[in-house]
C-alpha cells in the first residue's frame, strides 16, 4: 500500500491586540493546519500518527536580519546541517534555507543529536 503524505498548510496568526496575561509581548506567525481544514495544535496526535514534529527554531528573533529573507518564507524549502558539537558535547543541528545562505537558527540541543544521528 503506497504511502499517502499529511497535507499540511500554514494560516497567517493575526496577533492579538493585547499580549497574554504574564506575556511582555505578542505571539505573531503561522499555525499549522491540514490543508483546507482546522488548526492543528503542537502535540495532535495525527502529527504523531506521520512521525511530525513541530519545534521552535532557537536563536531566531523576527527582527533578525536573516529570516527577512524570503528564502525563509513559510513553503520554502529548508535544510537541517549538522554544525558539529559545542562546548558541553551536544550536537548543534542549524536550519538553513535551501540554498545555503541564510541561518534561521538551531534545533534544540535535546532535538539535535536524535537529528543528528
Amino acid at each position: 500500500m503506497p504511502f499517502a503524505p499529511l497535507p499540511l498548510a500554514l494560516t497567517p496568526l493575526p496577533g492579538y491586540r493585547t499580549p497574554e496575561a504574564g506575556e511582555q509581548t505578542d505571539t505573531h506567525g503561522f499555525a499549522l493546519r491540514l490543508a483546507g481544514g482546522p488548526l492543528l495544535r503542537d502535540d495532535d496526535p495525527l502529527l504523531e500518527a506521520f512521525a511530525v514534529r513541530v519545534i521552535d527554531v532557537q536563536g531566531a528573533h523576527s527582527d533578525d536580519e536573516p529570516l527577512q529573507r524570503a528564502t525563509l518564507d513559510p513553503g520554502h524549502r529548508l535544510a537541517l546541517v549538522h554544525e558539529g558539537v559545542d562546548d558541553d558535547g551536544d550536537d548543534v543541528v542549524a536550519v538553513w534555507d535551501a540554498a545555503g545562505t541564510a541561518r534561521a537558527g538551531v534545533v534544540p540541543y535535546h532535538l539535535a543529536g536524535i537529528l543528528a544521528a
